[in-house]
């Protein structure tokens, strides 16, 4: 049976109807926040592991480096070839400018000796002149004096 209920034990029980309340919208709240943060937990870690599968797994760090490794390898062979070409090339320059020397010594050589035979060529052409002179003037000589004497 109950016993009726006065004015103070009514206003009480209203208190903690209305604290009932209270807390339960705040458990719901909670509750929703709860779903709402779980959700993003979920997607969060999906996001997490698509991450680590686009990057390359747990090991892709050391891959990464791995493959790094490799490429450095491969330039620094490139170079080394690069440079045995290049010294190479250089190698060959220098005998062509020690040859491109040579013979530029040689040409000076040519060129003085030229001047000696042209100086040698030129004195000759001037004796062959006298001489040619000296004869082509005996022998008009020698013709008038032999139609003289006819």
């Amino acid at each position: 049976m109950s016993r009726p209920i006065n004015a103070f034990e009514q206003s009480q029980l209203d208190r903690l109807y209305k604290e009932l309340d209270k807390y339960t919208t705040l458990v719901d709240t909670e509750k929703h926040k709860s779903t709402v943060m779980t959700k993003e937990i979920t997607t969060l870690r999906d996001e997490i592991w698509n991450a680590r599968r686009r990057m390359g797994g747990v090991n892709a760090a050391a891959n990464n480096q791995k493959v790094v490794e490799k490429q450095i390898r491969l330039l620094e062979n490139k170079l080394d070839q690069a440079l045995v070409k290049f010294n190479k090339c250089v190698s060959r320059n220098k005998k062509l400018r020690e040859e491109i020397d040579g013979l530029r010594g040689e040409r000076v050589t040519f060129e003085k000796v030229y001047k000696k035979v042209e100086r040698v060529c030129c004195c000759s052409f001037v004796v062959v002149a006298a001489l040619s002179y000296d004869i082509t003037h005996s022998h008009t000589i020698s013709y008038q004096q032999h139609f003289i004497n006819i």
